[in-house]
């Protein structure tokens, strides 16, 4: 008996159009003539973005320019520092799977620190001290298997 060829027919699905919300006018604190005085409690992931003509002075305009820009030097400097920590990480540990292995620890890390932060209160630092020791002693005989 012939094979039969069975070819799969793949129907294509229409993406669902995504309803976009319009973000309100910020408001703040406005002069007689409805010119913004001041931004203050501007976030730009809430309100529509401000123009120029919505301000009553050029100097209070470029004074919201400035702040937004330094909030985006911030958030690069952070991807910075992270890329920078992935290359050193990656040039210490050679491959991309003991990159990841170390990087869960680190994250393992990172929550057992905060959990002994939550601790503190509970615990006297003498318990908290045998903690940290038996937890050395188990990372040392896993590592000495």
């Amino acid at each position: 008996m012939a094979k039969q060829n069975v070819v799969a027919t793949k129907t294509a699905a229409k993406p669902t159009k995504v309803e976009r919300t319009v973000k309100p006018l910020f408001t703040g604190v406005r002069d007689q003539a409805g010119k913004l005085t001041s931004y203050e409690g501007f976030d730009p992931k809430n309100f529509a973005p401000l123009k120029r003509a919505e301000f009553a002075e050029i100097a209070t305009y470029l004074d919201f320019r400035a702040a937004m820009l330094e909030g985006s030097i911030a958030r690069v400097t952070k991807k910075i520092t992270d890329f920078r920590e992935k290359a050193n990480r990656m040039r210490q540990f050679g491959s991309t799977e003991a990159s990841k292995k170390v990087n869960k620890f680190q994250r393992l890390e990172n929550s057992a620190v905060a959990i002994l932060a939550e601790l503190k209160g509970e615990l006297t630092p003498e318990q908290i001290q045998d903690l940290l020791k038996g937890l050395e002693t188990k990372l040392r005989e896993g590592v000495a298997a």
